[in-house]
């Protein structure tokens, strides 16, 4: 009988009002949780990331600040004890990488170290220089590429030749020479040692390749060898000149006998006489100078240098001339001297050698002439007052290459023509002999001039 829709729209009002009331005191514990996980937890979780972000790109000195005392407090410790863990790992690789670095650097060798793909993963300063400007560029290439256009290293072997690809598929130590080309063209010669690097189950992962300059080395090898080939040759120079010198007396005698037959033979027509007479003292002449020359070849090996005079060189030259007119002739090359004044020269030399320099040069510019060429014999002084020979060809001339070699013992141009290489580097010996030298000039296609050097002439009026 009591209505109750008053008191149920009042305990409805009252329910609205509790669970408005409860909603709000929820939403304002949650908002009170998350700011305190955020403040307690989070913050401090975002520090460790970015701690370790810093670590990883190499802040190794970035530590996780420590606040409380609680468990994420003490992960904190632990993060950095493990950080300073990890850079002192880390510093000590520094320090044996900068030790190797240096221990690398220190070898003159070049070093580089290749991947299975042949890319270089290390290398030091001595095999860098190789690639002026493009030191920086060495790391992550191919070894095959590393020469580019300009050819500095001719490492761009063919897959046969290759030793770092042997070395790969034998797993032992491959060796090959290879040529470096410099910036002024002179090219050096490389000797390539590639050793393999294994892992524990002998799998050859890198090739480390040992570059190293054997030019110099090669060149006094060679230097030896010829020294050896010189000192055989002193021996048989002075067996060969003793055995000589008894014919050549025997044909001197001969020739001296002919002189006094033909000079007691009244048949002869004078025009005969003459050119009989002519033969003689040729012949004569010839055999005095093989005696000559012998006798030189038996100073030279026992180490004597030869004597000197007083010579009359216009004369002389004009001599050697005549010796030569005729080989001159057969190859239809014409002779000229030109004296330039230097009529009557005295020097202080031995006649013989001059005469044995002189014929070298001349026989050689006219082996190196071609029919209807001229050959000039030019005599003059220079500034120091030395008195010049120069023998001037117009043949085919000498490389660079050629010229730089062609004072060496053995070396010759003529191949299959003949020719032992030692004509100008005895010319060379005896000219310094006499405290002279020997100079050429020539350019391929344009012909040779050697120059002969004479010491200024004596001051007494002779000259």
């Amino acid at each position: 009988d009591i209505p109750v829709g008053q008191t149920r729209r009042a305990i409805a009002a009252s329910m609205q009002r509790i669970s408005l009331g409860a909603g709000a005191l929820a939403f304002a514990l949650l908002v009170g949780i998350g700011v305190a996980v955020r403040r307690l937890v989070i913050r401090r979780l975002v520090r460790f990331e970015r701690t370790a972000r810093a670590i990883a790109r190499g802040e190794h000195t970035r530590r996780v600040p420590i606040e409380g005392d609680d468990a994420l407090a003490r992960v904190e410790r632990q993060f950095n004890d493990m950080a300073d863990s990890v850079t002192g790992l880390l510093g000590q690789l520094e320090e044996q990488r900068a030790d190797l670095e240096k221990v690398m650097n220190s070898v003159d060798d070049g070093m580089v170290v290749l991947d299975r793909q042949r890319r270089v993963v290390a290398a030091n300063d001595a095999f860098a220089r190789r690639f002026p400007g493009r030191e920086r560029e060495i790391i992550g290439h191919e070894c095959c590429y590393l020469g580019g256009n300009d050819g500095a290293l001719s490492c761009c072997c063919g897959e046969q030749e290759c030793p770092s690809l042997r070395c790969f598929e034998t797993g032992s130590v491959q060796m090959a020479v290879r040529q470096r080309q410099l910036a002024d063209g002179s090219t050096r010669q490389e000797e390539v040692r590639c050793s393999p690097v294994y892992t524990d189950g002998r799998v050859v992962t890198h090739v480390v390749e040992v570059w190293r300059d054997i030019t110099d080395r090669r060149s006094a090898e060679a230097k030896l060898a010829d020294y050896q080939r010189m000192v055989s040759l002193g021996v048989l120079a002075s067996g060969f000149s003793h055995e000589l010198n008894t014919p050549l007396g025997s044909i001197g005698t001969c020739l001296s006998g002919l002189a006094r037959l033909l000079a007691a033979e009244p048949a002869l027509s004078p025009a005969a006489r003459e050119d009989a007479d002519e033969y003689v003292r040729i012949a004569r002449t010839q055999v005095q100078r093989c005696g000559a020359i012998t006798e030189q070849f038996l100073r030279l090996a026992r180490g004597k240098s030869l004597a000197k005079e007083v010579v009359d060189l216009a004369s002389l030259v004009e001599v050697t001339i005549g010796l030569c007119q005729r080989t001159a002739r057969d190859h239809g090359v014409d002779i000229v001297h030109e004296a330039n004044g230097l009529t009557a020269c005295n020097i202080v030399a031995n006649s013989s050698a001059v005469q044995q320099v002189l014929l070298n040069l001349l026989y050689n510019a006219i082996e190196a002439s071609a029919d209807g060429d001229t050959i000039t014999v030019r005599c003059s002084s220079d500034d120091d007052d030395r008195v010049i020979i120069d023998v001037v060809d117009s043949g085919r001339g000498m490389s660079a290459d050629e010229v730089a070699h062609v004072f060496e013992p053995f070396y010759t141009q003529r191949g299959s023509r003949g020719g032992t290489g030692l004509g100008l580097f005895v010319s060379m010996n005896l000219a310094r002999g006499w405290d002279g030298d020997i100079a050429v000039q020539s350019r391929l296609g344009e012909g040779t001039t050697f120059s002969v050097a004479f010491p200024s002439p004596p001051r007494d009026g002779t000259a």
